[in-house]
């Protein structure tokens, strides 16, 4: 059982609220958190929500209720005896926002807590210098060496330092994979979204000598590759 389940349960068994509505709200079915293997917890101001995810809903206070809400594929919250919430496209910040605000129409002195508890899988085109090219299904909030990995990993001919992400309204990204494993640097290895297509280089052959002159500051990394 999830913890956010557990920290709701915890608000409706310590509520002021009688002891048989309490235990028939302690009743109700908790929803599952998928266990999916992120590297750390998902930034809220940066995650965007898509068809798939589910939230789960915690009201306490006026009114004591758990609820499980999956996002449709239009991209909406379908709140039980409320209505709609607009989700899908913007932040999970974003999101709670929204659906606080669609809950305060119909539980206005009730409080409310909204929490991420299933992920959905984007499916992401991997092609050039991987030993499988393909498509690829993986958890949203992946990284672009994740699904790397999942197509077999770099050939040996592969470029890592300018490998490229094509989003699918055409901006470019370049990946410096090399960069991340030496430095750890999160913004050379991006999350991916929804219809990212992956492109490894061949390295050219050239430039495999490189020759450094001058006044050169210690401890100044030089990646090549």
């Amino acid at each position: 059982m999830a913890l956010v389940t557990l920290a709701c349960l915890g608000i409706l068994a310590s509520s002021s609220m009688p002891a048989q509505l309490r235990r028939d709200s302690l009743s109700v079915r908790t929803p599952n958190v998928d266990r999916v293997p992120l590297e750390a917890a998902v930034d809220s101001n940066e995650y965007v929500v898509g068809p798939g995810d589910e939230l789960t809903i915690c009201l306490w206070g006026a009114v004591n209720q758990i609820m499980a809400v999956p996002v449709t594929p239009e991209g909406t919250a379908l709140i039980p005896s409320v209505g709609e919430a607009r989700v899908g496209g913007v932040t999970l910040s974003q999101a709670k926002k929204e659906i606080r605000r669609v809950l305060s129409r119909r539980y206005a002195t009730a409080d409310a807590s909204v929490t991420l508890t299933k992920i959905r899988d984007v499916k992401v085109r991997v092609a050039g210098a991987v030993v499988r090219p393909g498509v690829y299904a993986l958890p949203a909030y992946s990284r672009v060496s994740e699904v790397i990995g999942q197509a077999g990993g770099l050939s040996d001919s592969a470029s890592r330092r300018n490998i490229e992400l094509w989003r699918a309204g055409g901006e470019k990204k370049l990946v410096d994979w090399l960069r991340f494993e030496r430095s750890g640097e999160e913004s050379a290895n991006p999350h991916l979204v929804e219809g990212d297509r992956v492109v490894v280089p061949r390295l050219s052959g050239r430039g495999s000598e490189v020759l450094v002159a001058g006044a050169v500051a210690p401890g100044v990394d030089l990646f090549i590759g």
